[in-house]
Parts: structure tokens; C-alpha cells; sequence
């Protein structure tokens, strides 16, 4: 049996989320060089998320600082909008390594949505189950 507490919202309203979050993210005000990010619950234990710009060693910092914050958010499903990540330093892929492991420890999902195809070969091209890459972009599918 289902338990009704982790049923999915609904792509819809996942979809919805990450649109949001991506818009207020990128409207966010940052100096040059530097990531902006915003967080959007879209259900109970779901949580979509989105960095944009540039995540060098302080915008990593306080990406790590605003995770913490909202951590139980995302407990079922953390959905990361990623396309308007424009570089990162090896940090990004630390902090999404910790995300991961707090997701396993949740029973949660990791979902990375339009990754950069530099940081898709970072990561590799084999993915366990809690890490998922959604891309609707048949170029980057094939990296």
C-alpha cells in the first residue's frame, strides 16, 4: 500500500514549481560571478529548488547554509532546476553528493532537471536510482 503521505503531487504541480522557482531565482539580484537560488514546496516532503548563475566557493557556502535550512522540505523529493547554471567550482557536485545521501536517508529522490551537460559528465553516466536526470534536450541525453 501507498503511503498516502508520499504520493506525488503530480508532474503538473512539479513542473509549476520549477518554473516558479527558476523565474525568482533568476529575477534574484547577485553580483556578477555569483549563484542566486529559490526554493518552492509544490506538496507535503516535496521540494523543487533552482541555482542559477555562477556557484564559486561563497555562493556555495550559502547554498550549503540554505539547504540545512529547508532540509526536511524536500524529504520525499528534492527537484533541482539547473538551467541557468552557468559554472561551478567542484563544490556543486559535493553539495549534491550530501543532498543525495540525505535523500537515501529519507527513502527520497534527488531529481536534477536541464544539468549543464559539463556537470552531467562530472557526474558520470550511471546514476542510482534516487538520482534521476530529466531532460527534455536529446543532445544532452546522449553525453
Amino acid at each position: 500500500m501507498i503511503d498516502p503521505r508520499r504520493q506525488h503531487p503530480g508532474l503538473r504541480e512539479q513542473r509549476d514549481a520549477l518554473a516558479r522557482v527558476a523565474t525568482e531565482a533568476a529575477e534574484h539580484p547577485v553580483r556578477a560571478g555569483e549563484a542566486a537560488f529559490a526554493f518552492s514546496p509544490y506538496g507535503d516532503g516535496f521540494l523543487a529548488m533552482a541555482i542559477v548563475g555562477v556557484v564559486e566557493p561563497s555562493s556555495a557556502e550559502r547554498l550549503a547554509g540554505a539547504l540545512r535550512d529547508v532540509r526536511g522540505l524536500g524529504r520525499h523529493e528534492l527537484a533541482i532546476e539547473l538551467s541557468g547554471l552557468v559554472w561551478s567550482t567542484p563544490a556543486l557536485v559535493r553539495i549534491l553528493g550530501q543532498l543525495r545521501l540525505q535523500q537515501l536517508a529519507f527513502a527520497g529522490r534527488l531529481e536534477l532537471h536541464r544539468p549543464p551537460a559539463t556537470l552531467v559528465s562530472t557526474l558520470g553516466d550511471t546514476f542510482p536510482d534516487e538520482l534521476s536526470l530529466h531532460d527534455p534536450r536529446p543532445a544532452l541525453r546522449a553525453v
